[in-house]
Protein backbone atom coordinates (compact mmCIF):
# COMPACT_ATOMS: atom_id res chain seq x y z
CA UNK A 1 0.00 0.00 0.00
CA UNK A 2 1.39 3.36 -1.12
CA UNK A 3 1.54 6.37 1.11
CA UNK A 4 1.37 9.96 0.44
CA UNK A 5 1.70 12.93 2.16
CA UNK A 6 -1.50 14.87 1.58
CA UNK A 7 -3.67 14.44 -1.28
CA UNK A 8 -3.17 17.20 -4.17
CA UNK A 9 -2.96 17.16 -7.56
CA UNK A 10 0.54 15.57 -8.16
CA UNK A 11 -0.06 12.66 -6.00
CA UNK A 12 -3.52 12.11 -7.46
CA UNK A 13 -1.86 12.51 -11.02
CA UNK A 14 0.29 9.36 -10.12
CA UNK A 15 -2.53 7.48 -8.98
CA UNK A 16 -4.69 8.41 -11.77
CA UNK A 17 -1.72 7.38 -14.53
CA UNK A 18 -1.40 4.06 -12.91
CA UNK A 19 -5.33 3.60 -13.20
CA UNK A 20 -4.36 4.32 -16.68
CA UNK A 21 -2.00 2.01 -17.31
CA UNK A 22 -3.59 -0.90 -15.39
CA UNK A 23 -7.33 -1.57 -16.09
CA UNK A 24 -9.74 -3.09 -14.02
CA UNK A 25 -12.26 -5.44 -16.17
CA UNK A 26 -12.54 -8.14 -13.15
CA UNK A 27 -15.02 -5.98 -11.47
CA UNK A 28 -14.05 -4.11 -8.03
CA UNK A 29 -11.25 -6.94 -7.22
CA UNK A 30 -8.83 -4.13 -6.88
CA UNK A 31 -4.71 -5.06 -6.32
CA UNK A 32 -2.43 -3.60 -3.50
CA UNK A 33 -1.09 -1.44 -5.67
CA UNK A 34 -4.31 0.84 -6.25
CA UNK A 35 -4.74 1.05 -2.53
CA UNK A 36 -2.92 4.25 -0.37
CA UNK A 37 -3.18 5.89 2.23
CA UNK A 38 -3.35 10.25 2.11
CA UNK A 39 -1.61 10.86 5.62
CA UNK A 40 -2.78 14.16 6.20
CA UNK A 41 -6.29 13.48 5.25
CA UNK A 42 -6.04 10.15 7.50
CA UNK A 43 -7.53 8.48 4.07
CA UNK A 44 -7.43 5.01 3.17
CA UNK A 45 -8.56 4.75 -0.44
CA UNK A 46 -9.01 2.57 -3.86
CA UNK A 47 -8.84 3.76 -7.09
CA UNK A 48 -9.09 1.86 -9.88
CA UNK A 49 -10.36 2.82 -14.21
CA UNK A 50 -12.93 -0.20 -14.28
CA UNK A 51 -14.13 -1.51 -17.94
CA UNK A 52 -16.64 -3.40 -17.37
CA UNK A 53 -18.49 -3.31 -14.08
CA UNK A 54 -21.80 -5.24 -14.81
CA UNK A 55 -24.40 -2.70 -15.42
CA UNK A 56 -27.33 -3.20 -18.36
CA UNK A 57 -26.43 -0.02 -19.53
CA UNK A 58 -23.62 0.00 -21.11
CA UNK A 59 -22.71 3.79 -20.95
CA UNK A 60 -22.40 2.57 -17.37
CA UNK A 61 -19.77 0.19 -18.07
CA UNK A 62 -16.44 2.08 -17.78
CA UNK A 63 -15.93 4.12 -14.75
CA UNK A 64 -13.23 5.57 -12.43
CA UNK A 65 -14.10 4.19 -9.49
CA UNK A 66 -12.93 5.83 -5.49
CA UNK A 67 -13.71 4.26 -2.24
CA UNK A 68 -12.78 6.24 0.57
CA UNK A 69 -12.87 5.38 4.50
CA UNK A 70 -11.24 7.29 7.24
CA UNK A 71 -9.22 6.70 10.00
CA UNK A 72 -7.34 7.77 13.29
CA UNK A 73 -3.88 6.67 14.83
CA UNK A 74 -3.70 5.72 18.47
CA UNK A 75 -0.63 7.39 20.22
CA UNK A 76 1.22 3.77 20.28
CA UNK A 77 0.82 4.28 16.74
CA UNK A 78 -2.40 1.69 15.89
CA UNK A 79 -5.69 2.88 13.31
CA UNK A 80 -8.61 2.69 13.93
CA UNK A 81 -11.90 3.72 12.11
CA UNK A 82 -13.51 6.63 11.78
CA UNK A 83 -16.96 7.57 10.83
CA UNK A 84 -17.19 8.81 7.47
CA UNK A 85 -16.53 12.52 7.09
CA UNK A 86 -18.31 14.23 3.72
CA UNK A 87 -16.62 17.20 4.25
CA UNK A 88 -13.29 15.71 4.36
CA UNK A 89 -14.45 13.67 1.52
CA UNK A 90 -15.22 16.84 -0.48
CA UNK A 91 -11.80 18.17 -0.61
CA UNK A 92 -10.46 14.11 -1.76
CA UNK A 93 -13.17 13.92 -4.24
CA UNK A 94 -12.44 17.39 -5.72
CA UNK A 95 -8.85 16.48 -6.40
CA UNK A 96 -9.56 13.16 -8.30
CA UNK A 97 -13.16 14.43 -9.56
CA UNK A 98 -13.02 18.40 -10.61
CA UNK A 99 -16.52 18.16 -12.22
CA UNK A 100 -18.42 17.14 -9.03
CA UNK A 101 -21.63 17.46 -10.89
CA UNK A 102 -20.95 14.32 -12.57
CA UNK A 103 -19.97 11.95 -9.85
CA UNK A 104 -22.04 9.26 -8.74
CA UNK A 105 -22.17 8.05 -4.66
CA UNK A 106 -23.26 5.03 -3.44
CA UNK A 107 -23.16 3.98 0.57
CA UNK A 108 -21.25 1.01 1.82
CA UNK A 109 -23.18 -2.21 0.36
CA UNK A 110 -21.69 -4.65 1.84
CA UNK A 111 -20.86 -5.75 5.56
CA UNK A 112 -17.38 -4.94 5.77
CA UNK A 113 -18.03 -1.54 3.74
CA UNK A 114 -20.41 -0.64 6.38
CA UNK A 115 -18.17 -1.88 9.09
CA UNK A 116 -15.33 0.19 7.89
CA UNK A 117 -17.59 3.41 7.03
CA UNK A 118 -16.73 3.19 3.31
CA UNK A 119 -18.19 5.08 0.79
CA UNK A 120 -17.61 4.66 -3.34
CA UNK A 121 -17.62 7.26 -5.73
CA UNK A 122 -17.87 6.82 -9.23
CA UNK A 123 -17.31 9.00 -12.50
CA UNK A 124 -18.67 7.06 -15.70
CA UNK A 125 -16.47 7.97 -18.36
CA UNK A 126 -15.85 6.68 -21.84
CA UNK A 127 -13.01 4.17 -22.60
CA UNK A 128 -10.99 3.51 -25.19
CA UNK A 129 -11.77 7.26 -26.54
CA UNK A 130 -9.80 9.30 -24.04
CA UNK A 131 -11.53 8.31 -20.86
CA UNK A 132 -13.73 11.41 -21.34
CA UNK A 133 -16.56 11.73 -18.77
CA UNK A 134 -19.94 10.28 -19.77
CA UNK A 135 -22.79 13.22 -19.09
CA UNK A 136 -25.73 11.03 -18.43
CA UNK A 137 -29.41 11.29 -19.42
CA UNK A 138 -32.57 10.73 -17.25
CA UNK A 139 -33.21 7.25 -18.98
CA UNK A 140 -29.09 6.58 -18.35
CA UNK A 141 -29.30 7.01 -14.75
CA UNK A 142 -32.44 4.92 -14.01
CA UNK A 143 -30.25 1.74 -13.39
CA UNK A 144 -28.21 3.96 -10.96
CA UNK A 145 -30.95 5.36 -8.79
CA UNK A 146 -32.94 1.57 -8.76
CA UNK A 147 -29.27 0.48 -7.22
CA UNK A 148 -29.06 3.36 -4.49
CA UNK A 149 -26.03 5.80 -6.17
CA UNK A 150 -27.26 8.81 -5.70
CA UNK A 151 -25.63 12.15 -7.25
CA UNK A 152 -23.19 13.78 -5.36
CA UNK A 153 -23.82 16.52 -3.51
CA UNK A 154 -20.43 17.80 -3.34
CA UNK A 155 -19.81 17.47 1.12
CA UNK A 156 -22.93 18.76 2.43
Amino acid sequence: MKTFPKCDSKSVGKIIEHANKNICTDGIKSSKSSTFIFQEEKAICTFNLLDKSGFKNRLLNSCYYLSLTFCGITKDGKSYIQPFDHKRAAKIIKTFFPKTNLVWEHAPFIKEGAASCTHHFYLFVSIPYGRTPVILQAEDMKELLENKYILYEGGK
